[in-house]
């Protein structure tokens, strides 16, 4: 094997060895920056649309306030209007009296709060159904190796088209040219 020795400039990649590290690290930088962001994307689309869905309920139930707000202030005010929902639905006082009651005991009641790893776990499986090709870099059994091989992919780019240096030789663009002589 030939030594190079320091006079020898380093020879510049072909053409195809140049394109070929940009395509291995734009692919890898690709689908790196697709693994990290997915997720957070998908959840983002879900939280828009929960959002929505949310809004929308909160409008009907706004409608619905108001609807018994009006029905609240007519009962205040008529009784007529009492005495006539009172023989239509068939109660007496005392009925009335259990019905408070119970609403009473129901609210005091212990409620459990959701679980939040189910409700990640439903939004991610959400996202890839809504975008099937996401599904790889989103669901957490594959997500890690994606990430590993594209590391990896943009590390072998570095490293197969890494210059080859002479060991101990300071790169090309460092060394200093020889002075010149004048001649005068």
């Amino acid at each position: 094997m030939p030594n190079r020795s320091d006079s020898q400039p380093v020879s510049s990649p072909s053409l195809g060895a140049t394109l070929l590290f940009w395509t291995m690290l734009s692919a890898g930088a690709a689908c790196l920056a697709v693994a990290l962001l997915a997720p957070s994307w998908v959840e983002h689309r879900q939280a828009l649309r929960a959002w929505a869905e949310a809004d929308a309920e909160v409008r009907r139930l706004r409608a619905q306030v108001e609807m018994y707000e009006r029905q609240v202030k007519h009962i205040r005010t008529d009784a007529a209007y009492v005495a006539r929902l009172a023989q239509d639905g068939g109660f007496s006082v005392a009925e009335a009296r259990r019905i408070e009651e119970a609403a009473q005991q129901a609210a005091e009641a212990p409620v459990e709060p959701p679980d939040a790893f189910s409700e990640a776990a439903a939004v991610v499986e959400g996202g890839m159904r809504e975008y099937p090709a996401l599904a790889v870099f989103v669901d957490p059994r594959t997500r890690p190796g994606v990430m590993a091989m594209s590391v990896a992919l943009i590390l072998s780019a570095f490293i197969i088209f890494a210059r080859r240096r002479v060991p101990g030789s300071p790169p090309a663009e460092l060394k200093r040219p020889a002075p010149r002589r004048s001649a005068t």
